[in-house]
């Protein structure tokens, strides 16, 4: 934290990329399997795929959806986006039928790009059901989604109505490097870049609009805390629909001229291996990913010595399983909400130990922070209050006005609802979150959209969920479900959610609880911090069955 200030060499990533072509061009930008692109390799691609984008009619201002794994191709449609101004929404892998609907209805996006299988998991009868236009061959109009264009596959040949990448990609052949540059030439900094989907207290998830100046210039400054150079690489197995590894850790390296090892799929043991082979300096990981590495019985066995640098989560015990138990001695932990770019607050690599395992650090150049009451009076130094924040900051949700103003001060503060402590150096403590976000193995899962899937089963009277603290996952899901007069199980609850939702969102915990027996406030509401309370009290008594 010593020096000038020092800025990004670029604020949109079309001129990133071409400026570290233009001076790392033969160094590495990226690794994948064993296959190596160089700085200049990487710039052709994303000019590539950009004429392919202008081609099929794409500009400015236009979405683009897509589903896929951590791979090559997801970077290249990210870049080439970029480089002509349009928005990528990437669409969660880990997501069923009704959830991706919700986000490609939300987000309109005119193309579509996926694969028909990620791994042993095939989602060609997912896109059908979806998508039945895509059972034949010349798909054009899709009945569900009226602002799409066209369906892109980027691998397999199990949806006849989707455009192979390999012809997509040849149409933009004809398009002339002038054309490319002048739609290039007209992106700027405050253009959005993403439109990231995070849970959000209505259980309706949000779209988070992140722009190109924001991104590289907030994460240009993570990545002078964590101490990254050119000669750095960064390991991503991270998916990249989630901001850690999109809005965080990549354009963090990139901004510094340093390259990425790509990991399609994380599974621990492969990562071991991939991490002992590859040499990569610097880790950045959810903190079940850390656990599993840390746990898997070939971690002793592997060489994970190159590992340096980097970030991890917000607890004590996540930031000394990745310093101590995995050797990232300068690693740095950090705070911040996917609307605040991923961190606002981080430490620097060269504190000291106990600062990085007891503290966020201090806030990053280019914001601001106060602490308010619930009251929206300041809050005395050294006390805990509610963090509001202003600086490089979402230019707001997509389509959302509600949300927008609930979660924005007049001055331009976001209230980020979480309970923090400002020490006496400046540093940043977490104590909690006020919204009812529940931190599942480090993934933001919504107790509303949990509460709505439980609700939708037609035995269900009513549904109530919390978390609990959890040593390994840093919360649990505990549904209190009233079964009315049906003999329900919790293991009936268990497989209604598993059917209807996303796998992290399935609850660990089901008690079945008469409405009449839960605790309530005088308006009849069941205030959450209440049913957490009961909830630890009758684990401990052993009155609850782990069902998940």
């Amino acid at each position: 934290m010593t020096g000038p200030l020092r800025h990004p060499p670029a604020l949109t990533f079309g001129r990133l990329l071409g400026a570290n072509a233009a001076t790392r061009g033969s160094r590495p930008a990226l690794t994948f399997e064993g296959t190596r692109l160089s700085w200049a390799q990487l710039d052709a691609a994303a000019s590539r795929w950009a004429k392919a984008l202008i081609a099929s009619g794409i500009g400015r201002g236009d979405m683009v959806a897509i589903h896929c794994a951590n791979r090559p191709e997801w970077l290249f449609l990210a870049m080439g986006c970029a480089r002509i101004g349009a928005i990528l929404a990437p669409l969660n892998t880990f997501h069923l039928d009704a959830e991706i609907v919700q986000q490609l209805r939300h987000s309109c996006p005119r193309l579509l790009f996926t694969v028909d299988r990620i791994l042993h998991r095939t989602y060609g009868e997912m896109w059908l059901r979806i998508l039945p236009e895509l059972a034949g061959p010349g798909a054009a109009a899709f009945g569900a989604l009226p602002s799409l264009e066209r369906v892109i596959a980027l691998r397999g040949e199990g949806l006849p109505g989707a455009v192979p990448a390999g012809r997509w990609l040849a149409a933009g052949e004809a398009v002339p490097d002038g054309v490319l540059a002048e739609a290039e030439g007209r992106v700027v900094p405050d253009d959005d870049l993403y439109v990231l989907y995070t849970s959000g207290s209505t259980g309706v998830p949000k779209g988070v609009r992140l722009t190109h100046g924001g991104t590289i210039g907030n994460t240009f400054q993570l990545g002078e805390r964590q101490g990254l150079t050119e000669e750095d690489c960064t390991w991503i197995a991270t998916p990249l629909f989630y901001g850690l590894a999109t809005i965080n850790a990549i354009p963090a390296i990139w901004s510094h001229g340093g390259s990425i090892l790509l990991q399609e799929v994380f599974e621990p043991g492969s990562a071991l291996e991939v991490i002992e082979r590859d040499r990569p300096t610097t880790y950045v990981s959810l903190a079940n990913m850390s656990r599993a590495l840390y746990q898997h019985p070939d971690r002793p066995k592997r060489d994970l010595s190159s590992l340096k640098k980097g970030i991890a989560g917000f607890s004590t015990d996540d930031m000394r399983i990745v310093i101590e138990g995995l050797g990232v001695t300068h690693c740095c932990a950090m705070y911040g909400l996917t609307e605040t770019y991923g961190n606002c607050f981080i430490t620097d690599w060269r504190d000291s130990f106990e600062v990085r395992t007891t503290s966020s650090g201090h806030v990053v150049p280019g914001w601001e922070y106060r602490l308010r009451d619930e009251d929206g009076k300041p809050v005395a130094p050294g006390e805990t209050g509610l963090l509001e924040v202003r600086g490089r900051v979402t230019p707001g949700y997509l389509r959302n006005d509600a949300a927008n103003a609930e979660a924005f001060c007049g001055d331009g503060f976001f209230r980020t609802g979480d309970l923090v402590r400002i020490d006496a150096d400046g540093r940043l403590h977490f104590h909690g979150r006020k919204k009812e976000i529940l931190k599942v193995a480090g993934v933001n899962v919504s107790p509303a959209e949990i509460e709505k899937v439980i609700d939708s089963h037609p035995d269900v009277a009513e549904c109530h969920i919390t978390g609990v603290p959890d040593e390994t996952r840093g919360e649990l899901i505990v549904a209190f479900v009233d079964p009315g007069r049906a003999a329900l199980t919790g293991a009936d609850i268990i497989e209604h959610v598993r059917a209807n939702a996303a796998r992290y969102k399935v609850p660990s915990h089901v008690f079945l609880m008469r409405k009449e027996d839960l605790p309530r406030l005088g308006s009849g509401k069941v205030p959450k911090y209440r049913l957490t309370e009961l909830a630890k009290r009758l684990l401990a008594e052993g009155q609850g069955d782990r069902v998940a």
